[in-house]
């Protein structure tokens, strides 16, 4: 399953010391493996991330994204369902997906890890996400990757816990770029609000 979507956000960004609040363009991508069929492309339209940041040699920051699960779009009706019940997201009992990284390592010039955690279908692991950050300091770049395995949060049960039908390894990809935005608040932790 490929996730790949675009999204407004409000986003408070550190860059350079520099606390500036950013609104954000987000899009990701993963992929699942399907035996015999080809992968899928799709995307969460829905999703609040707070974002701060302070590249070098330390890297400090913060990254805190919520997804709304049910806002899953893979452009087909019946997958999408699927993707949203008990067997895969279970949508309706845990609605939200969240990150949480407090920790980032420098890995060499421009590229950094944050040390997170990803709590889906209410089961928590830890998730690096390789990134690099670029472009000038008040409209920085920031593009980066990660590998999960689905199976460790419980995506996919009954039948669908045999990876012949679709794969364990998830492939995740995403791209942020700040523009700036009327300076608003910075909340404890991004909330998902309900669509009107």
């Amino acid at each position: 399953m490929d996730v790949r979507g675009p999204r407004r956000c409000e986003a408070p960004a550190a860059s350079l010391g520099t606390v500036t609040t950013m609104a954000a363009s987000l899009a990701g991508d993963a992929a699942l493996e399907r035996a015999g069929t080809p992968e899928f492309e799709g995307r969460f339209t829905r999703f609040v991330a707070q974002l701060q940041f302070v590249p070098g040699d330390r890297p400090t920051g913060r990254f805190d994204v919520a997804i709304a699960t049910a806002s899953v779009d893979s452009a087909e009706r019946e997958r999408d369902d699927l993707l949203r019940s008990p067997e895969f997201f279970d949508s309706t009992r845990v609605p939200e997906a969240r990150y949480l990284a407090t920790s980032f390592a420098r890995i060499d010039d421009g590229t950094y890890e944050a040390r997170g955690r990803l709590t889906l279908r209410g089961v928590a692991r830890d998730v690096p996400l390789r990134f690099t950050w670029s472009g000038a300091p008040a409209a920085p770049q920031l593009t980066g990757s990660a590998v999960l395995r689905r199976l460790d949060f419980g995506v996919g049960q009954g039948e669908w816990r045999d990876t012949a039908w679709v794969g364990d390894e998830v492939r995740i990809a995403f791209a942020l770029r700040p523009v700036p935005a009327p300076s608003a608040p910075q909340a404890a932790s991004p909330t998902l609000a309900e669509p009107r």
